[in-house]
């Protein structure tokens, strides 16, 4: 997807998957489409552009099933970043993975903070922001895969898990400071996500 110079897509074994219902919301800022997903199959947020006009350095922040997943903190001119995993050690990543969606019975997870996650999304955030130092590589909280209550199941969801790691360079944690005021956020983008052949009844 697209909004001005900055494109969004999500790459799955190599392959940029086709989107469906294509919109926009929030008055533009907004884009939002469906995706085809397939379970054990991993995937890749990748972004694309060009900021050398904007007045600041652009932070793009990913969040999957309504769960931060990290980001990047990206230096005015062209944009060709992805983020295919959560990183757990500073040179060990486990990849994304596309995955069947975990039930229960349990009322407890009905009616508490699991109920409220927005499974099947994958949504990206960019705005401006300014780096104010560096700091050694700190572990996230722990992402475990999405759980609903059985009776709140609905058609054609997944969710995702995390595969086996994998070696990567080695990171230091950005720290970063978002430019204050309304304009900050410039860009929204939601790929909702869907079993393959679930999205075709939505084009």
């Amino acid at each position: 997807m697209r909004r001005g110079n900055i494109q969004v897509l999500i790459k799955s074994e190599g392959r940029i998957l086709p989107e469906y219902q294509v919109e926009t919301l929030d008055g533009g800022k907004t884009v939002a489409c469906y995706i085809p997903s397939e379970v054990g199959k991993n995937f890749e947020i990748c972004w694309r552009g060009d900021t050398h006009l904007d007045p600041y350095d652009t932070s793009v922040r990913c969040d999957v099933d309504g769960r931060k997943a990290g980001g990047s903190y990206c230096e005015r001119g062209v944009l060709n970043g992805s983020r295919w995993g959560i990183r757990e050690t500073p040179d060990l990543r486990r990849p994304f993975v596309f995955a069947p969606l975990v039930t229960t019975d349990d009322d407890d997870v009905a009616a508490g903070p699991e109920a409220q996650l927005d499974l099947g999304s994958i949504e990206v955030r960019l705005a401006y922001a300014v780096r104010m130092g560096r700091a050694n590589f700190k572990r996230s909280q722990l992402f475990q895969p999405g759980m609903v209550h059985e009776r709140s199941k609905k058609m054609g969801v997944q969710c995702v898990s995390l595969g086996n790691g994998r070696r990567c360079d080695p990171h230091h944690k950005t720290h970063i400071r978002l430019i204050e005021g309304r304009n900050s956020l410039y860009a929204h983008f939601v790929f909702r996500y869907r079993s393959k052949g679930e999205e075709m009844l939505l084009a």
